[in-house]
Parts: C-alpha cells; structure tokens; sequence
C-alpha cells in the first residue's frame, strides 16, 4: 500500500503582518537529578542542562 504524503501549504502573513510563531517557548528549564548514597538513593546534585532558553518557531 502506498499513499502520497501531502503536506500542508504554507500559511502566508497578511498585508504588513508579522507572521504569528507556530510556536513560543519563553524560560524553559530542564535539570537532571544526580543520584548517590547507599543503600538509600537521594538526590545529591543537579545538572543544569538548559536554564532560562526563550525561542520561537515560525
């Protein structure tokens, strides 16, 4: 079975308006925990893999 992929057609901006981001993402964070301590694991730490990124896509 083969089927076409259509895809949609871009979406064009009005007469003089920016076009509107197809999505916003404004402080995102994301911290992995560091585990350690035996025979209880707790969380000893953190690395920071992103803090506070803003970015947008059109």
């Amino acid at each position: 079975m083969t089927e076409d992929l259509v895809l949609p057609a871009a979406r064009e901006p009005g007469a003089g308006a920016p076009p509107e981001p197809l999505l916003e993402v404004s402080g995102l964070t994301k911290h992995f925990p560091i585990k350690g301590g035996f025979p209880v694991k707790r969380t000893v730490g953190a690395v920071q893999a992103v803090d506070g990124l803003d970015f947008q896509v059109a």
